[in-house]
């Protein structure tokens, strides 16, 4: 897994000093929350989906919320090699990647034979190459 750390800052109407709480639920790993801030940081080292529930204190009362945190893993291209097409003939190559489950695929560098393109939500590259 590739390691990013993490961190968001939970915010609370009312009156202050407020405190908070994980009620419920499982943080992900590494992942710890600062009970005087409502800070949530560190940097995860499981992937998996995490839902909890935080409670924010404060003299008059407390007020729960539930949330859910998605930890993925940065894709890793497995496709090595490509077919060669041939002029005026249809075209059809399926890109492969591992790492969370919503991958988009674009092209950073060179250009594509013309008459091919890249399919951003698909990973192929099709058309006729002229």
């Amino acid at each position: 897994m590739n390691s990013k750390s993490y961190s968001v800052t939970l915010k609370a109407k009312g009156s202050t000093p407020i405190t908070w709480s994980k009620v419920s639920g499982t943080l992900p790993n590494g992942i710890k929350l600062a009970k005087s801030t409502g800070k949530l940081s560190g940097t995860p080292t499981k992937t998996g989906t995490f839902k909890f529930k935080i409670r924010a204190t404060n003299n008059i009362g407390y007020a729960d919320k539930t949330f859910t945190i998605v930890v993925g893993k940065k894709p890793s291209i497995s496709t090595t090699d490509l077919s060669n097409g041939i002029n005026g003939k249809s075209y059809s190559e399926m890109l492969t990647a591992s790492g969370t489950k919503t991958i988009t695929w674009s092209k950073v560098s060179g250009t594509f034979p013309t008459g091919l393109k890249l399919n951003s939500t698909e990973g192929e590259i099709y058309g006729t190459p002229s």
